[in-house]
């Protein structure tokens, strides 16, 4: 049962949830910005590998001249799994959230 006083009622002010939806848009922002910037630094070791064995001139003769690729492709395929996953529980959130706006009213 809602008691109302003007426009906001007693059970919106005492609900908590109310106020963790922004909580967990922000929280799948900040995610997704970490993890790109685990990806752009698996790649920026990359890089910095392949131009010191260039240096060293052992690029051809090293096994493993491929391994910070190889590193740099799993961290970006995992950081754009993660980040679709989150946007999938993203986008069910806000669809609940329409269906219950839409029961309310």
């Amino acid at each position: 049962m809602k008691v109302k006083k003007g426009d906001i009622s007693v059970v919106d002010i005492l609900n908590p949830l109310e106020d963790a939806k922004q909580g967990v848009s922000t929280t799948f922002k900040l995610v997704t910005a970490a993890l790109t910037l685990v990806s752009a630094l698996a790649w920026n070791d990359a890089i910095k590998g392949v131009f010191t064995m260039l240096q060293e001139d052992q690029y051809l003769k090293q096994a493993g001249f491929l391994a910070p690729f190889i590193y740099a492709w799993l961290v970006t395929l995992v950081t754009v799994i993660i980040i679709n996953r989150l946007e999938k529980i993203s986008k069910k959130i806000a669809k609940k959230e329409k269906e219950k706006l839409k029961k309310k009213e």
